[in-house]
Formats: C-alpha cells, structure tokens, sequence
C-alpha cells in the first residue's frame, strides 16, 4: 500500500518505516521550513538547520528507491496532491497546536481508504517545554463529529503516545 508521514524533521521515523513495514510507497513531507516566532515548538528551527535536516533526510532515504518520496512541501499543500482514498495510512506529526492540527486532520482523513489509518503522535494538550500542543482535542473533536473510536498507544505516561483512527 501507501502511506504517508507528515511531519518528518530528521526523517528517522521515515526510515524506520521503510525498514520494518513492506508498503510500496511511503510519502515523507515536510516543509523544511522556518516559522515566525509565533509558532512555539522545539522544532521550529533557523532556515539553515531545516535545509541540512531536509538534505540529509534525502540521503537516509534514497536506500529506498522509489519505496520513498519525499516532499518539501506543508501539510496541507501536499494534501492536494493525493485522491480521496488513496492512501492505506496518513501518520500526522507536524504542528501541534490545535488549529494546525484540525486542518491537518480534516485536509488528511479524506485521502485515507475506507479500513486505513489516520494516526499521529504527541496525543496531548497544553503548553509544554516542547511547544504549545491541541492534539488530543482536535483528535477528540474530529473522532466525535466522525462517530470514531480512538485507539492510543501504551506511552502516556511520557509526550510520545500516539493516536489512530480507522476509517469507516
């Protein structure tokens, strides 16, 4: 199948899931770009330091082939690029706060198959040393609009856990 990863930073959890799971394609995008002030997340990095992550996620890639496909471009412009159900699975890590997320999240759930995944990590609210996060009520608020049961993976205790959606 296809699946994609938005929100890929160093491209380490791209890499991870070319090396375990046995999909055809796997879509890496992220913008590799710089945002203002405004957006507070550990992440938003100097422009120079996304160029070098995004060169290198390139390099780590390319062992893939054409297994992996990365895009330079956000969220929700490359969302457009994809069809209504044309994808097995959309894994969302990109801005966290909760407007983003929503947007995310809506551009995305339409692109995933009836029986895919849309998932993503970092299911919490709050303001934290990371950054300012809405995941959790995004999530929760779509997954009710949806009539969605949330899934959650074990690591709560910690800002890694994440969340999945099946669509019916």
């Amino acid at each position: 199948g296809k699946g994609v990863e938005v929100g890929v930073c160093d491209g380490d959890y791209s890499l991870h899931l070319l090396s375990t799971w046995k999909g055809d394609r796997l879509y890496s995008v992220d913008p590799w770009k710089a945002f203002g002030e405004e957006y507070k997340d550990v992440n938003n990095a100097h422009q120079e330091l996304h160029d070098l992550r995004y060169e290198n996620t390139k390099k780590k890639l390319s062992v893939f082939g054409k297994r992996s496909v990365v895009i330079r471009k956000t969220s929700l412009e490359a969302s457009v690029l994809f069809g209504d159900g044309a994808l097995d699975f959309v894994y969302l890590d990109a801005q966290h706060h909760y407007s983003a997320v929503k947007a995310d999240i809506e551009a995305w759930y339409p692109k995933v198959k009836v029986g895919g995944i849309l998932g993503g990590h970092d299911y919490l609210d709050g303001v934290l040393v990371g950054g300012v996060f809405g995941v959790k009520r995004a999530v929760q608020e779509f997954a009710k609009e949806q009539n969605l049961d949330i899934l959650v993976s074990g690591e709560m205790i910690t800002e890694t856990a994440s969340w999945f959606l099946i669509k019916k």
